[in-house]
């Protein structure tokens, strides 16, 4: 029999055990503890273990807790005239949600011990889940959800998703680029000479500027928070306090991750006009923040200068992949990435409401609602639709 335990702290679970879940994993047990010392402010954050009869964990996760808007993925003039509306109908709107997975990680990591039978899986996945419902219970949550949950997890886990009545939808998919190359120019040479040449094009203002990877951010922190709240201003869309971060945050990382995570800085002269923070793993390198200055951001190039560099860094480390994010899709496909689906699992403890967010569910689809999704996904469209030459 299995027994799940709410932890405050991702120290009350060890690193080595962590980390067994998520075998190579970018943001593994360090990263956890670096987002606690820097936590975004509208959340509380705590950690799931289900453990065996004999003590041992088998399967574990992050949770959170929030006070979530309904209509967060939604924009334009319905998201204008739905603000108003929340303004004077806060609780319509507005829910407390306790959810599993973290705010600050673009994936939702449930770890099981791989040695566990199929039943076991789904009995572990059920304690999960059930801790999870008592925990909304102790916040006086209504809404339940699961955030950032990718096709590639195991099977179980759905199984016992829907066994709980839980419903779904698209949330923001992953860009990941494959790189089995030996080399940035065999690289190169896989795209068109179109594409190649536009790659190598956009790095032309290189020699105007000096790149650096540093070992220690020293007294940079403030100064990457600001290009990050630049960069962050000029998002198409708004997602809240899922996309702020805390002032310390770049301390904390570097100092618990060390050198899993790679600060990619760009001078101008003596001004830091862009950076990168990487995320590295063996079995990807993850970009996971970026920050510039946009008086020279386009004239510099520094978008595609970033992107550039983390393929270079990845290949040069062997690592088979990068995650790219998820945003500024177009340009990502450009380069060869493909689109991993992620989906929102979400139940509302209250059965009336919950049919009635069911029905809700396609209106606030984080991908139906992503302008430059809908473009990408029009264009495949029509071009499937369209007669072979």
């Amino acid at each position: 029999m299995f027994t799940a335990r709410l932890h405050t702290t991702i120290h009350e679970i060890s690193q080595e055990t962590w980390d067994a879940f998520f075998p190579g994993d970018a943001e593994g047990w360090a990263y956890y503890a670096a987002c606690e010392e820097a936590p975004l402010a509208g959340f509380d954050v705590a950690y799931v273990a289900v453990s065996d009869a004999a003590g041992k964990v088998i399967a574990a996760a992050p949770i959170f807790h929030t006070q979530h808007e309904l209509y967060a993925s939604v924009s334009g003039p319905i998201r204008r005239a739905l603000d108003a509306l929340a303004r004077r109908i806060p609780r319509f709107l507005s829910l407390g949600l306790t959810g599993l997975g973290s705010p600050q990680v673009d994936r939702c990591h449930i770890g099981m011990d791989p040695t566990l039978t199929r039943d076991d899986k789904l009995a572990a996945m059920r304690a999960l889940l059930a801790e999870l419902s008592e925990a909304s219970r102790a916040h006086r949550n209504k809404l339940l959800a699961v955030k950032d949950l990718e096709d590639t997890v195991a099977p179980e886990i759905g199984e016992a998703l829907q066994s709980f009545g839980f419903a779904k939808i698209r949330s923001l998919p992953n860009a990941y680029l494959d790189l089995p190359f030996a080399s940035w120019e065999l690289f190169l040479k896989s795209h068109s000479r179109s594409s190649s040449r536009y790659f190598t094009r956009k790095e032309r203002t290189l020699e105007r500027m000096r790149l650096e990877y540093r070992e220690e951010i020293g007294d940079l922190s403030p100064k990457l928070h600001a290009l990050y709240e630049q960069t962050r201003g000029q998002s198409k869309g708004d997602y809240g306090a899922f996309e702020t971060l805390h002032p310390n945050f770049f301390d904390a990382v570097k100092r618990y991750c060390g050198d899993r995570a790679q600060f990619m800085l760009c001078w101008l002269d003596d001004e830091l006009v862009g950076f990168q923070l990487l995320m590295v793993g063996d079995r990807e390198l993850s970009g996971k923040v970026i920050g510039m200055n946009y008086a020279v951001a386009r004239e510099l190039n520094l978008y595609f200068v970033n992107i550039n560099q983390a393929i270079r860094l990845a290949i040069n480390r062997r690592i088979p992949h990068v995650r790219m994010g998820n945003t500024a899709y177009a340009v990502k496909m450009v380069y060869g990435a493909r689109l991993a689906p992620h989906w929102i699992y979400f139940k509302h403890r209250s059965a009336v409401v919950n049919a009635l967010l069911k029905k809700l569910a396609p209106l606030i689809d984080y991908e139906r609602n992503d302008p430059d999704l809908i473009k990408i996904r029009k264009e495949q469209a029509d071009k499937a639709a369209s007669p072979k030459a």
